[in-house]
């Protein structure tokens, strides 16, 4: 018998038995278990239920393969460019698929899996029971389904004593996933009514000015009526009783307060140099051949320049652009100037930031509100469903190499992104990486040149000393007389 099965990679598995493992998708999930999206299947010969995450769905034989058990997700977390990521990741970095998936997911975004806990509605012996275990057992009746978490924090019963109570079947264990970190959420209310409606009920003044708010609004946010109306919140809710409002959840962003309000989008002036560069990378982009470039320019040189000019020609085509940088302390200064130019369109990755803002930040490029995404080493995982552009800024240094499993580099993973989608790789630095230059020379990679610096700065003056001579001058200490003299004469100045 055929139908439709899925094949399904799973959390926690060791590499020496890390592959896809096939499972019928039953009728009632066909329009949820898509590839991308994660689920609960059962494994072993004891079907422990695991998490897994399906990466093709197909037709195939149905003999002897165990049903999904549910879906998790509501739609895919991952598309298909990222799904193939993660294979690539398996293949090249020695690691599980799941390692891959949790390198390209936001943590926030993860799942695990906790014990609930309810009462057996046919057990009846509730004599056999201790004082801690009807204590335990009244609170479930009570609260219905709970974890163990907030059993303990209640009634101070720990796992040992509720794995006792499922032995002796006063209790049932339901193992379910549960999202580390849920989205962020606003009250808001909305209208049940029309205005004119209104009229017939009888309001008070200030319950009256609250609709009036809402009418023109639409739906408006409980924040918001209290500040433009200074109404207490009593006001609000006996107008959400007497059904005259709407309650709802809506979903919103952590934002970052420091974010620029608005764009500065004047025209981006290049020298002659800058613009052979700029234009070589154009045509490199345009061949819709995932090509990889090296932008190879002194320190002072005007790359950003270039980088902004490329960023607002992919930009305006609607492609996603992805701006790495080596380092956290070089994070603000890229985002400071993607920001000024592009505003809220910006989305910024890096360790430093709080889970739940790595999470809305991930969330803000799925969903096509931010365009550019700036940020170290796990930018390059930023979920554009369009990829045009990858920049990395100082291309030589290690910190684009994870010391963690999986154990990639940046470099080759955007490599792959670029290629996948037809877009550009653009490689940056003042002294490139062995390899990427000699792919530069070989010409495996197109290379573009920057030997002046912008708005006509003058390189400074090197004067290097012999510390050897110094040493029989008599000088032992580590700093040469000319520099001490010269920062003499800077500190007096």
């Amino acid at each position: 018998m055929t139908g439709v099965t899925a094949e399904i990679a799973l959390e926690g598995a060791s590499f020496s038995f890390d592959r896809l493992y096939t499972y019928t998708v039953p009728p009632v999930l066909f329009g949820s278990a898509l590839p991308g999206c994660r689920v609960l299947v059962p494994f072993g010969r004891g079907n422990t239920k695991k998490q897994g995450i399906i990466f093709s769905v197909g037709k195939g034989e149905l003999k002897g393969l165990k049903n999904i058990f549910s879906v998790i997700d509501k739609a895919p977390v991952l598309n298909d460019e990222l799904l193939k990521l993660c294979e690539y990741m398996k293949e090249h970095c020695f690691c599980t698929y799941y390692d891959a998936v949790h390198a390209v997911l936001p943590a926030g975004l993860s799942y695990r899996l906790i014990n609930y806990y309810s009462v057996n509605d046919e057990f009846a012996s509730l004599t056999l029971l201790d004082d801690s275990e009807k204590a335990v057992y009244n609170l479930l009746s009570e609260k219905g389904e709970r974890d163990a978490d907030y059993i303990k924090k209640h009634v101070g019963a720990d796992s040992a004593l509720l794995e006792e109570m499922c032995e002796k079947q006063a209790l049932t264990k339901n193992r379910d996933a549960k999202r580390r970190i849920n989205d962020a959420t606003e009250r808001y209310v909305r209208s049940s009514a029309e205005f004119d409606e209104l009229d017939s009920l009888k309001l008070t003044d200030r319950q009256r000015e609250v609709m009036e708010l809402v009418t023109a609004s639409g739906s408006v946010s409980i924040k918001e009526i209290r500040y433009f109306t200074g109404v207490s919140l009593s006001v609000i809710d006996n107008l959400i009783k007497k059904e005259i409002l709407i309650c709802f959840d809506k979903r919103v962003y952590r934002a970052d307060n420091s974010a620029e309000k608005a764009a500065e989008n004047g025209e981006i002036s290049l020298t002659d140099e800058q613009q052979a560069a700029y234009d070589g990378l154009v045509d490199e982009y345009n061949k819709n051949s995932g090509a990889v470039s090296l932008l190879y320019g002194i320190t002072g040189s005007g790359k950003t320049q270039v980088f902004l000019k490329l960023a607002d020609k992919v930009s305006a085509e609607g492609r996603g652009v992805i701006v790495m940088v080596p380092e956290i302390s070089l994070t603000p200064q890229m985002i400071g100037i993607f920001r000024k130019r592009y505003a809220d369109k910006v989305a910024v990755f890096h360790s430093a930031m709080p889970v739940g803002r790595r999470m809305d930040e991930w969330q803000r490029i799925k969903e096509g509100k931010a365009v550019i995404a700036v940020g170290t080493r796990s930018a390059v995982f930023a979920p554009f469903s369009d990829l045009g552009l990858i920049i990395i800024d100082e291309e030589q240094e290690h910190t684009y190499k994870s010391e963690q499993s999986p154990r990639f580099h940046a470099r080759e993973l955007a490599a792959f992104r670029a290629k996948y989608h037809k877009g550009l790789l653009c490689l940056s630095s003042a002294t490139p990486s062995v390899e990427s230059f000699t792919a530069a020379k070989s010409g495996k990679y197109s290379l573009f040149r920057l030997s002046g610096r912008y708005g006509g700065a003058v390189l400074p003056k090197v004067e290097t000393v012999d510390m050897k001579q110094e040493l029989l001058e008599g000088n032992s200490s580590g700093i040469s007389r000319r520099l001490y003299q010269a920062a003499k004469e800077t500190l007096g100045n």
